[in-house]
């Protein structure tokens, strides 16, 4: 259960009580989060909206060992999905995926998406059952997993990476990332 915004977003620190999920990494500490978001992308000048970080990017391979060997989890960005359209959330997760396969981050364990969070397309509260990986979570409703992974709930926060909520706002900024279907 969320106990703050950081945890599971605007929407549902309404519905806490309702509503059970992981929150973010960073802000559990029970998995890894990985920031590689840009110092100085969020000072709201929409002029000067950033990309990655390249001094982060760079020194991706000192982690890559360590990150192949969880499971990547792809998540929304909470400050970012009031609004959006309904294939923001599928930009978001390409956007995601597409970066740790570039950098080569993502190993044999397959990677989960994950958007149990409360916004105009889905409901926490009406939509996803008691358990913290829902298959009833926004991506499971619409979209399929982009990977064999039978039980996502048996998976560990351990054995888990994310990026940081400010590396996926940077995602939907930076140059290199998906902004329209093939």
């Amino acid at each position: 259960k969320c106990h703050s915004i950081n945890e599971c977003g605007i929407h549902d620190i309404f519905t806490r009580g309702s509503c059970q999920f992981q929150p973010p990494c960073e802000a559990s500490g029970n998995c890894f989060s990985l920031d590689v978001a840009d110092p100085v992308a969020f000072r709201f000048d929409f002029l000067n909206f950033k990309g990655f970080s390249k001094e982060k990017v760079g020194k991706l391979g000192s982690l890559r060992g360590m990150l192949k060997q969880k499971h990547f989890r792809v998540r929304v960005n909470y400050r970012f999905s009031v609004g959006c359209g309904f294939f923001t959330y599928f930009y978001v997760a390409l956007t995601q995926l597409q970066f740790a396969l570039k950098h080569d981050l993502i190993g044999d364990k397959a990677p989960i998406i994950y958007m149990p969070e409360s916004h105009h397309y889905h409901s926490c509260v009406n939509h996803t059952t008691s358990t913290a990986f829902s298959q009833d979570d926004f991506w499971h409703r619409y979209f399929e997993q982009p990977g064999p992974l039978a039980n996502p709930d048996s998976i560990s926060e351990e054995d888990v990476w994310e990026l940081s909520q400010d590396s996926i706002l940077t995602s939907h900024y930076d140059r290199g990332s998906v902004h329209a279907y093939p």
